[in-house]
């Protein structure tokens, strides 16, 4: 079944911690604090998230934040994937790897950053692909 990408409002706070804490277990999310920062980016930043959803649930995190481009001459933005461990495939990563990358790379960025845990292969293999 295909995955279906939606913009997270601050009410989608408490299911994206949800979903970040089932993406990697070891490093729990606090809703309260997921919302606190999504109410609070750095002042001049930009930030976008999404959720990922199949068969109506959601199955991903995903998102972009960078700093105002007249201080970053590299225009460099950080981008991020949450997929559920229960879901994570190699194409289905690959695929939103790519998502949040048009993303980012539609607001200008010259340059974007892709982090994931040393133990997490399927995220590194498909960072590794791109």
């Amino acid at each position: 079944m295909a995955v279906t990408y939606r913009s997270a409002t601050l009410d989608d706070a408490t299911l994206a911690a949800d979903v970040m804490t089932r993406a990697y277990p070891r490093l729990p999310q606090d809703p309260v604090l997921t919302r606190y920062r999504w109410e609070r980016v750095r002042s001049g930043y930009r930030a976008a998230r999404f959720l990922a959803e199949r068969d109506g649930a959601a199955v991903a995190f995903l998102g972009w934040i960078h700093g105002p481009w007249t201080r970053l001459p590299d225009r460099h933005c950080e981008v991020e994937v949450w997929l559920d461990m229960a879901e994570q495939e190699a194409s289905l990563v690959s695929e939103m790897w790519s998502w949040i990358a048009d993303q980012a790379l539609a607001e200008e960025a010259g340059v974007l950053l892709a982090y994931c845990g040393e133990d997490e292969p399927v995220m590194l293999e498909s960072l590794a692909s791109l």
